[in-house]
């Protein structure tokens, strides 16, 4: 038997996969863990927030390190949040791909992963 028809299936299959992601904005990857939410971060990271650019690494909480403020973030889910009034120190648990400069006033923000 012809070998393409033998992978045919495959192809096919294939085809299809590839073409659900075209066209799609690329999501930030988000490390393989339990569902637990209080196992300890993969890693942690200090990031600058953007208004055009996703986290290298989906973030399951964040800190602020540097002042206080209010952080604007894009939630897993696709949503925009303001956090008013976050305190040096205080870390939030959400899961998120991206910290928006616009309407940042805290600075010193770190992601774990």
């Amino acid at each position: 038997m012809n070998r393409f028809k033998e992978n045919a299936g495959w192809v096919a299959l294939l085809l299809v996969v590839a073409g659900m992601f075209v066209g799609q904005a690329a999501q930030p990857y988000f490390p393989q863990r339990s569902g637990d939410i209080t196992q300890s971060a993969l890693d942690m990271r200090e990031i600058t927030p953007s208004d055009d650019t996703d986290l290298a690494v989906g973030a399951r909480a964040f800190q602020v390190r540097g002042s206080a403020g209010d952080v604007e973030v894009i939630t897993r889910a696709g949503n925009t949040r303001v956090i008013p009034d976050v305190s040096v120190g205080e870390r939030i648990e959400c899961q998120i791909v991206r910290v928006k400069a616009t309407n940042t006033t805290a600075t010193g923000i770190w992601t774990y992963e």
